[in-house]
């Protein structure tokens, strides 16, 4: 996913991040033909890695 596609909105607080997802349609792991919805917030207090 990135910032700013369909449902998702991203930004940066002090070292943080929060990430908002509103009816976002996300692939199922276990079923790539089925589709799982995500609504809610993410926060991320550190970054370990990225990219």
């Amino acid at each position: 996913m990135r910032n700013n596609a369909t449902g998702v909105k991203a930004r940066k607080t002090g070292d943080g991040w929060t990430v908002t997802l509103t009816d976002t349609e996300v692939a199922a792991t276990y079923d790539l033909g089925q589709t799982v919805t995500l609504n809610g917030t993410i926060t991320c207090g550190q970054v370990i890695s990225a990219g």
